[in-house]
């Protein structure tokens, strides 16, 4: 199937195709975050959102909370360096930009009406002086 075909499919049942996306979502944190394998250490917590392109593709943003992490602002950045870098990696081909101009994220105007200008998410002045852990993500 083309994706001009796989389009058309989507056009016709957007319903099923964000049960399917939430049932993905669902499997990744049950069968890989929650494993017994702990891919990214003991997940404690997590919160995620999902937004949607201008073309209608689903994503998420997701918050995870590992037990033993270290915590940003009390333990040392070399732990905090460390402990990111152990799982999080990005690489790029040499001279490759073919995929850079692609990969561009805009908010709408209504989206940055309603964000706090402190905050690269919004979330309710309650929920940011209750967790500390919000403060890693302040605009600087």
């Amino acid at each position: 199937m083309d994706w001009h075909q796989k389009s058309k499919l989507v056009q016709k049942d957007p319903v099923t195709c964000s049960r399917y996306f939430d049932y993905r979502v669902q499997q990744f944190i049950n069968l890989v975050l929650k494993s017994d394998h702990d891919p990214i250490g003991k997940l404690t917590d997590f919160f995620y959102r999902v937004e949607f392109q201008q073309r209608g593709s689903p994503h998420i943003h997701i918050l995870i909370w590992i037990e033993n992490a270290p915590v940003y602002e009390s333990d040392s950045n070399e732990d905090v360096v460390a402990f990111i870098d152990k799982y999080v990696s990005c690489s790029l081909l040499e001279n490759d930009t073919s995929l850079v101009n692609l990969q561009v994220h805009k908010h709408s105007k209504n989206m940055q009406k309603k964000r706090s200008p402190n905050l690269s998410f919004w979330f309710s002045p309650s929920t940011y002086e209750s967790n500390s852990n919000f403060r890693a993500f302040e605009r600087k």
